[in-house]
C-alpha cells in the first residue's frame, strides 16, 4: 500500500519490486526482499511475543520508568486488560512466520512508529500511528481495537495499514501473508466468480476473459500494494465477513482499469477511493441504501435523460410503469452494478447501455423536493416581466452565430419540413372515396377499360386535354389542339381515351390514352369556374389539366374524390395485396431470372463475399435477438472472424444509426474488400472508438496492399457541419494505413431541388403554346444550371475511384455518407457493376439492387414520397440520381451490359407505381412486419414478363475479367431523354413514349 498524505512513504518502485519478488517465491509464506528468511523463532516464543516483536514494542503498558514513559493523553486510556475475554493467538491469525517476525525496516518513520509503540499502551499507539500518517487511511485503527486486543481479523487489517505508515514494503508483506493464512483469496474461485459478475456489467471485458485472466491473477497477487490505502484497509476488514466480496472487487478492479486491459495491457486502477462500495453494487444492485432499481427486458427502455449538477437525470419516460422507478427527476446512477459517475456523459451512459445485454437492472436514485424545486425556473415576482435589453454582441458572438448557421446549412437535417400540398378539392367535399362503379362503362368508340387483376374502376367523366400535336404531315411543327375523351379513375391509375383524335398525341405509348397510377401523383386539384378543371400533378413532372362540362361537374367530383382517397392516404401497399390475391404465378420468372426467383442473401454473401484470400477470415452473423445491432441493416451481416459480439455492439453505437462497417464484396484474388457504413460520431470533442479502429485495421490487413481508403461521398464542408451535431468523418490520424477521399456528391435537398429544375425545363412549354425557352442554344446552358448532370459525373468518379483502388491498387475500400442508405448504394452498385461481369447481366443486376438497395435499407417510403408519413422535404430522387449512371454506363459500353435502357424505364415507372411489394417501406424489416415479400408480388417478376423488351440484342458475353473504366469528360455525360423528354410534345423526332406501367 502506499499512500500520497505522507512524504516518508516507500518509493512505489520499491513497492512493486517487493511485490514482485514475493510473487517469484509462489503461494508459500512471504519473504524479506533484502534479506534471507531468519530461522522460525524459538518454541518458547509466545504469541504475544510475537505480536510483540512484530509491533516493535510492547502489547500491554511497559512498567512506569520516568526516563521512559511520557505523559498520558488527556483522554484516559481504556483498561488494557480484560479478565473477562481469553487471549487469542494473533502471530498464528496474522500469519507472524518467517519474515513477518523480523524487525521493522530501518528508516524515521519505522522508528517513530517503535518509539510511539514503546512508550504508550497498545492502543495509543495504534491511534498515535493514525495522527501520524494519512488519518483517511488508516480510520478503522481505532474502531477496529479495544483493550483486549483485535477483533477478529479486523484488527489485523488495521494493524497492517498501520505498520504501512512506517513501512510499506512490510506491512504489505504482513497482509498478503495474513490473507492467505485466512483462506480469504483463493484464485481460482475468484477469478471464475469475477468472470461471471463482468459477463453482467461489462460484456466486453468478458468477451476477452480468457486473454484477461493471467493479468487478473497477477493483480491479484499483488492487489493490496496497487489499491489506495483507504481502500486496501475497507476491502480487508470487509473481506473478513463477506469473502464473496473478493471476486466483486476484482471486477470493480477491472471495470476501473478496462481501458488498458482492452488493449492487452495491465490492470491499472486509478487512486479515487471507494472501492468496497463499487464491489457491493457489483454483487447487490438491488439492496443499495436509496436507490430503487428497475429491470427491463427485450426492447428499448424509453427513457429520456437530461444532464444536471447531479448527474444524468430522467426528464422523460415513455412507457409509465406500476412501479416507483422511473420518474421524472430520478438521476440514473447504475446499470448492472456498474455506477454511473455525475461526471457521466449521455453518450457514455448510452454505450454503457448498449454493452450490456437483457435483462438489465437500473438503478435511479429518487429526487428529492428541493432537488426538484431548485431545478425548476424560479417563477416572476410581478406580471409583466420587464426584460433588459440585451446588449449588442461582440465580434466573436457574431463570428459564432455565423459559424452556427453556416454548419446548419450543410448538414443534411431541416428542422421543419413544408406540409405536402395535394391540390385544392372545393370547400364541404367528402374526403371518402365513391363507391365502386358496378359496371365497366363502354366508351362512344367501344373502347373499355382492360383492367388488372385485383383493379377496381371508382369513377368516370368525359374531360377535354389541351395538348400540341404536330401542324401537318412530313413536319415538325407544332400546333395546339383540343382532344376531347373520357377520364377513368381505377384503385390503381388514372387513365384518359382520347375519341376522335386525328393525330398522335404527344403523350401516346403503346396505345394512345395516357395513363398514370394514382400513387405517382403528387397533388390533384379541382376548381370550379365557368367549367370544372381537374388538374393532376405527376411525380415524373408531367402536369395535366382536364376541364369537364358544367353537365359533368358531379362526375368531375367524384374523380377528384377517388384520386384523394387512393393516392394521398397511408395505405400504400392496398393495391398490391389487391393484384397478388387476385394474379397468378407467372412462369416466366424462374425461366428468364433463375438467380433472382431462387434469391438468398446467405448465397449473394457466398458468392461474391465468402471467397477469394479473405474467406478464412469472414463470417455471417445474425442482425436479430441477442445481436440486434441495427434494425435498418438486413437479418444477415459479414464481418470479420476475429469481431466479437459485444465489440459489434460497441461499433454500431459509434456509427450513426448503428450502421457499422460490413463487407459487402470480396476481390477473388486480391483479398481487397468494399464495404458500407454510415458516418462515424467523433463530433467536435473528436471522441474516438478503439473498437471501430481495430476493426477498420482488420478489414485494411485482408487487402494484399494493406491499404484502406474510406470514400467519404459528401464533400469536406459538409463533413464538417456533421460534427456540430455530433456526427463527422472518420479521424484518420488513429487509424493506421487509412486515407480519405471526398466524393462531393449533393445531398438530398440539392437533388430534390436539381430535379425540379429540370423537369421545368424538359416541360417548359406551356398549354398556350408559348415556349418559355427562347432558342436551343440557351437550353444546354439552362440544363447545365440544374446541376443535375453536374451530381451524375460527380458519382460515377466515385465509383471509378473505388474500382481503381479495389482492383489496381489492391485497397479495401469503405463508403459511406451521413446514414449510409442514399448515396452509399450509388457508389457501390456502380463500382460492383464495373468491377464484375456478372452484375452486367440481367440476372446479376437485379440481385445487386435486390441486396444494395432493398435488403439494405434504402428509404423508399420516404425518399419516394408513398405516403405522407414522410415529410416532403425527405423526399428525393437517389435511386431516379443512380439510374442515370446506369444509363450513362450504357450509352458509353453499348455492348457490355445484357440489358438496355428499357430496363432502367421500367425500374423508375414501378419505383412510384406501387404494383409490387419490392420498393415499399424504408427497411427490410418493416417489410417483414408487413409480410410484404409474401403479400406481394416482386418487380423483378415484371421484368421478367417484359424479358424481350429490357433485353439488349448487341450484348456481347466475353470473357474478359478486366473492369470496366467509363470516360468522366463531361461532355460525354448526357441528358437521360429516354426519360425525362418522352411526354415532351418537342422532342424530335416525335415517337412514342415507351411505359411500363
Amino acid at each position: 500500500m502506499s499512500s500520497s498524505d505522507s512524504d516518508d512513504d516507500v518509493p512505489l518502485a520499491q513497492m512493486q519490486a517487493q511485490s514482485s519478488r514475493e510473487a517469484r517465491d509462489g503461494d508459500g509464506d512471504a519473504a524479506m526482499p533484502d534479506a534471507k528468511p531468519p530461522p522460525p523463532p524459538p518454541p518458547t516464543d509466545s504469541p504475544e511475543t510475537m505480536l510483540r516483536k512484530a509491533l516493535g514494542g510492547s502489547l500491554n503498558p511497559p512498567p512506569a520508568k520516568p526516563a521512559v514513559v511520557r505523559k498520558p493523553p488527556a483522554k484516559p486510556a481504556k483498561p488494557v486488560v480484560s479478565p473477562r475475554q481469553p487471549q487469542r493467538d494473533w502471530a498464528a491469525l496474522l500469519g507472524f512466520e518467517g519474515a513477518a517476525v523480523q524487525p521493522l525496516s530501518p528508516s524515521p518513520a519505522s522508528d517513530e512508529l517503535k518509539r510511539r509503540a514503546a512508550a504508550a499502551p497498545a492502543h495509543t499507539a495504534l491511534n498515535a500511528c493514525a495522527k501520524g500518517g494519512s488519518l483517511d487511511a488508516v480510520s478503522t485503527v481505532v474502531r477496529s481495537y479495544d483493550a483486549d486486543g483485535f477483533r477478529d481479523s479486523v484488527g489485523a487489517a488495521s494493524l497492517a495499514v498501520a505498520l504501512a505508515h512506517g513501512d510499506a514494503g512490510q506491512a504489505l508483506l504482513l497482509l498478503r501473508a495474513a490473507t492467505r493464512r485466512l483462506g480469504l483469496v483463493e484464485q481460482r474461485p475468484i477469478l471464475d466468480a469475477c468472470g461471471a459478475l463482468l459477463e453482467k456489467t461489462d460484456p466486453e471485458l468478458h468477451a476477452k476473459w480468457e486473454q484477461l485472466q493471467n493479468t487478473a491473477k497477477v493483480f491479484l497477487d499483488g492487489a493490496f500494494s496497487s489499491l489506495h490505502v483507504k481502500d486496501a484497509s475497507q476491502l480487508w476488514a470487509a473481506l473478513t465477513t463477506e469473502k464473496e466480496l473478493a471476486s466483486s472487487a476484482l471486477a470493480a478492479c477491472c471495470i476501473r482499469g478496462r481501458v488498458a486491459l482492452l488493449d492487452d495491457g495491465p490492470i491499472v486502477v486509478s487512486q479515487t477511493t471507494g472501492l468496497v462500495n463499487e464491489a457491493r453494487w457489483l454483487l447487490t444492485p438491488r439492496n443499495q441504501p436509496g436507490v430503487a432499481v428497475a429491470e427491463f427486458g427485450e426492447g428499448p427502455l424509453g427513457i429520456l435523460l437530461t444532464k444536471r449538477p447531479r448527474g444524468l437525470v430522467v426528464s422523460s419516460f415513455s412507457k409509465p410503469r406500476t412501479e416507483a422507478v422511473p420518474r421524472v427527476g430520478d438521476a440514473l446512477c447504475a446499470v448492472n452494478g456498474r455506477q454511473i459517475p455525475n461526471d457521466s456523459t449521455l453518450n457514455d451512459a448510452v454505450a454503457i447501455l448498449k454493452g450490456v445485454g437483457r435483462p438489465v437492472l437500473v438503478g435511479f436514485r429518487p429526487a428529492t423536493a428541493e432537488e426538484l424545486r431548485s431545478e425548476r425556473p424560479p417563477e416572476p415576482t410581478h406580471w409583466p416581466v420587464e426584460r433588459k435589453p440585451s446588449p449588442p454582441p461582440t465580434r466573436a458572438q457574431t463570428d459564432l452565430q455565423a459559424l452556427a448557421s453556416y454548419a446548419r446549412s450543410a448538414v443534411e437535417t431541416v428542422t421543419e419540413a413544408p406540409p405536402v400540398d395535394h391540390g385544392e378539392l372545393p370547400p364541404g367535399l367528402d374526403a371518402r372515396p365513391p363507391p365502386p362503379l358496378t359496371t365497366a362503362p363502354v366508351a362512344a368508340d367501344g373502347w373499355a377499360v382492360s383492367v388488372l387483376p385485383g383493379e377496381v374502376l371508382f369513377a368516370r367523366t368525359n374531360a377535354r386535354l389541351q395538348d400540341f400535336v404536330r401542324a401537318r404531315s412530313g413536319s415538325n411543327q407544332l400546333c395546339g389542339c383540343v382532344i376531347d375523351g373520357e377520364l377513368h379513375v381505377t384503385s390503381y391509375r388514372v387513365v384518359f381515351h382520347p375519341i376522335g383524335c386525328g393525330s398522335v398525341p404527344s403523350f401516346a405509348s403503346q396505345s394512345s390514352d395516357w395513363e398514370m397510377p394514382v400513387r405517382a401523383l403528387t397533388a390533384c386539384s379541382l376548381k370550379v369556374d365557368s367549367g370544372h378543371k381537374l388538374s393532376f400533378k405527376c411525380k415524373d413532372g408531367q402536369r395535366r389539366v382536364f376541364t369537364c362540362a358544367p353537365r359533368d361537374g358531379s362526375a368531375a367530383l367524384a374523380c377528384a374524390r377517388a384520386v384523394h382517397a387512393l393516392a394521398f392516404s397511408s395505405a400504400s401497399d392496398a393495391f398490391a395485396r389487391a393484384y397478388k390475391n387476385a394474379s397468378q404465378d407467372d412462369e416466366t420468372f424462374a425461366r428468364h431470372l433463375p438467380k433472382t426467383s431462387a434469391y438468398s442473401l446467405r448465397d449473394e454473401y457466398t458468392t461474391c463475399v465468402l471467397r477469394g484470400p479473405a474467406a478464412d477470415q469472414l463470417k455471417i452473423i445474425r442482425n436479430e435477438h441477442a445481436l440486434d445491432i441495427c434494425e435498418t441493416y438486413p437479418l444477415e451481416l459479414v464481418v470479420p472472424s476475429a469481431t466479437t459480439d459485444l465489440e459489434l455492439r460497441r461499433i454500431a453505437a459509434y456509427r450513426s444509426k448503428g450502421r457499422l462497417p460490413v463487407i459487402i464484396w470480396s476481390h477473388p484474388s486480391n483479398g481487397a474488400t468494399i464495404s458500407r457504413s454510415s458516418q462515424p460520431k467523433p463530433g467536435v470533442q473528436n471522441k474516438r472508438s478503439s473498437d471501430d479502429e481495430r476493426y477498420l485495421d482488420t478489414i485494411r490487413r485482408l487487402a494484399q496492399g494493406q491499404r484502406m481508403v474510406i470514400v467519404d461521398a459528401r464533400s469536406k464542408v459538409a463533413t464538417q457541419g456533421n460534427r456540430v451535431m455530433g456526427l463527422g468523418t472518420e479521424l484518420v490520424r488513429y487509424y493506421e494505413g487509412i486515407e480519405m477521399f471526398y466524393g462531393n456528391i449533393a445531398n438530398i435537398h440539392t437533388a430534390r431541388d436539381s430535379l425540379s429544375e429540370v423537369q421545368k425545363l424538359c416541360f417548359a412549354r406551356d398549354l398556350t403554346g408559348n415556349d418559355a425557352d427562347s432558342g436551343g442554344a440557351t437550353f444546354w446552358g439552362k440544363l447545365d444550371g440544374t446541376k443535375w448532370l453536374s451530381q451524375v459525373h460527380s458519382i460515377l468518379c466515385a465509383a471509378v475511384k473505388t474500382v481503381e483502388l479495389v482492383h489496381y491498387e489492391r485497397t479495401a475500400v469503405l463508403v459511406h455518407c451521413s446514414d449510409g442508405w442514399d448515396r452509399t448504394p450509388q457508389i457501390t452498385c456502380l463500382a460492383l457493376m464495373l468491377l464484375e461481369k456478372r452484375f452486367r447481366t440481367i440476372d446479376g443486376f437485379l440481385t445487386l439492387l435486390q441486396k444494395e438497395w432493398v435488403d439494405f435499407g434504402h428509404k423508399f417510403d420516404e425518399r419516394c414520397g408513398h405516403t405522407d408519413e414522410s415529410a416532403s422535404d425527405q423526399r428525393s430522387p437517389v435511386f431516379l440520381l443512380f439510374i442515370d449512371c446506369c444509363f450513362q454506363l450504357l450509352q458509353q459500353f453499348p455492348s457490355a451490359f445484357e440489358f438496355n435502357q428499357n430496363l432502367l424505364l421500367l425500374l423508375l415507372d414501378q419505383l412510384n407505381a406501387c404494383r409490387f411489394g419490392t420498393f415499399l417501406e424504408n427497411n427490410q424489416r418493416r417489410r417483414s412486419r408487413k409480410s410484404l415479400d409474401d403479400a406481394t408480388r416482386h418487380v423483378w417478376g415484371h421484368v421478367a414478363a417484359h424479358f424481350d423488351d429490357v433485353r439488349n440484342g448487341a450484348y456481347v458475353d466475353d470473357d474478359d475479367a478486366a473492369p470496366l473504366i467509363p470516360s468522366l469528360h463531361a461532355r460525354n455525360v448526357r441528358l437521360f431523354e429516354a426519360y425525362f423528354r418522352r411526354f415532351d410534345a418537342a422532342r424530335v423526332p416525335l415517337s412514342r413514349a415507351r411505359t411500363f406501367y
